[in-house]
């Protein structure tokens, strides 16, 4: 069998594309189904050997009033039963946010591969003011922030969408910076402190922007380096939104009022500050629930990022 760092883009994007292909071909109980390849593998931030392999399954089927009340629980055992009797699907413990599995398949030279991968399920709102209203609605009606944490999973479709309007150089500088994450916390250890990838994304992309308005000195690694430092540094009086997408007075049940804020540009509700640092070893409890906000470890590591090296110079 291929190790994980033989594992290709290819590989993780034709296992995706079985996958969605088996989702919404065959009956599994949930009607409407809509198929999104999430996380780092829909990004196109993939890091090589070590993919996010992330599908989203949106149904209309998936009553969003029953999901803030009792979660997933119903949506997620037809899914189970479903990818359960296919015979390239091994199943792992079941999770509250997802059903994770490893699943095997064949590259080009007929080696036999076994990717890691979760399938998330959502209501499906086709543009994100009706989720954000939905949202509002319900924390004026007394919602805790877990219950409307559940539906951050509904915001990847345009999370996809934002990363994908980044530029390239962009999209290197945090590839480098999820291969330098993935060192300092490996897979198979405590990931207790590591910072989620839609964070380090989110972080980069800030630090890229401000040092692309800087013109002296130094290069565009540098200065993102440096600039990223910063910012984890000064975690505490973080303030990163993007006005292009909602404004501090938009939103004002759901728009951290107070900082330290980093809003999620897919989802006012998302402070990613508080969520998207993990809180909790990965062998008990599933990546996608809520993080602990706290940032000591990704402090204590941040002075050895250095978004000039390749990302094999970072592996190395």
């Amino acid at each position: 069998m291929a190790r994980n760092k033989d594992i290709t883009f290819d590989d993780a994007m034709r296992v995706v594309d079985e996958l969605a292909r088996e989702i919404k071909h065959h009956r599994h109980g949930l009607s409407r189904v809509q198929v999104l390849k999430a996380g780092s593998l829909g990004q196109y931030t993939a890091i090589p050997g070590n993919f996010d392999v992330d599908l989203v399954v949106y149904s209309e089927s998936v009553d969003p009033d029953t999901v803030l009340n009792e979660g997933y629980t119903m949506p997620l055992h037809k899914l189970r039963s479903f990818l359960g009797g296919l015979w390239r699907v091994q199943l792992q413990p079941p999770l509250k946010m997802s059903v994770s599995m490893k699943y095997k398949t064949f590259d080009q030279q007929d080696r036999e591969l076994s990717i890691d991968v979760d399938v998330l399920v959502s209501p499906n709102w086709e543009n994100p003011a009706d989720l954000y209203n939905y949202l509002q609605a319900a924390k004026r009606n007394g919602a805790t922030s877990n219950q409307i944490f559940r539906f951050s999973v509904n915001a990847s479709k345009w999370q996809v969408e934002f990363i994908e309007k980044q530029d390239d150089k962009a999209k290197e500088l945090i590839r480098r910076a999820k291969a330098w994450r993935n060192k300092e916390w490996p897979e198979g250890t405590d990931l207790t402190g590591r910072p989620k990838s839609y964070l380090v994304s989110i972080l980069v992309l800030k630090a890229y922007e401000l040092a692309s308005k800087q013109h002296y000195g130094r290069t565009i690694e540098q200065r993102t380096t440096a600039l990223l430092k910063q910012l984890v540094k000064s975690h505490l009086r973080a303030d990163i939104y993007w006005v292009d997408y909602y404004k501090p007075g938009d939103y004002p049940d759901l728009f951290p009022a107070t900082l330290p804020r980093i809003v999620d540009p897919a989802n006012p509700a998302n402070n990613l500050h508080n969520t998207g640092i993990i809180g909790y070893s990965r062998t008990s409890h599933s990546y996608y629930e809520q993080g602990d906000g706290n940032w000591t470890q990704l402090v204590g590591k941040i002075e050895s990022v250095d978004l000039t090296k390749t990302i094999e110079q970072i592996q190395a």
